[in-house]
């Protein structure tokens, strides 16, 4: 065998591995860019719905205090519908919690909104 198939061989031979070193790390970048997205999208959902859920709750009590002061029930059934759409959003915001934590303030939130649910009826 001469000198220069020799070369050849040991060139095929290193950049083979090269070749496929560079197709796992080109699908490896697709895989983590893909998930990255997937994670912001989520928690982008859950940003959105805990703001809905602090101006839920910002109006519900607008809502009580108006029908403390004023009196009137069209104050109490806007209390009861916001606190309403507030129940939907944490089985949302529990729908789409990713970590046992997330779960655990799903749940502490629901737990405290039955005891504001129950206090406002009674109110």
């Amino acid at each position: 065998m001469t000198i220069r198939i020799k070369l050849l061989i040991l060139i095929v031979m290193l950049c083979v591995p090269l070749l496929v070193n560079l197709a796992v790390l080109g699908l490896l970048t697709r895989t983590v860019t893909r998930s990255v997205h997937q994670i912001q999208d989520v928690a982008v959902d859950q940003q959105a719905i805990a703001l809905r859920m602090q101006a839920q709750l910002r109006d519900a009590e607008a809502a009580l205090y108006r029908h403390q002061l004023e009196g009137g029930s069209p104050f109490a059934v806007q209390f009861a519908g916001l606190m309403g759409q507030f129940g939907g959003e944490i089985d949302t915001f529990g729908a789409l919690a990713g970590s046992p934590q997330e779960e655990a303030w799903a749940a502490e939130i629901r737990t405290a909104f039955h005891d504001v649910r129950v206090l406002g009826t009674e109110l």
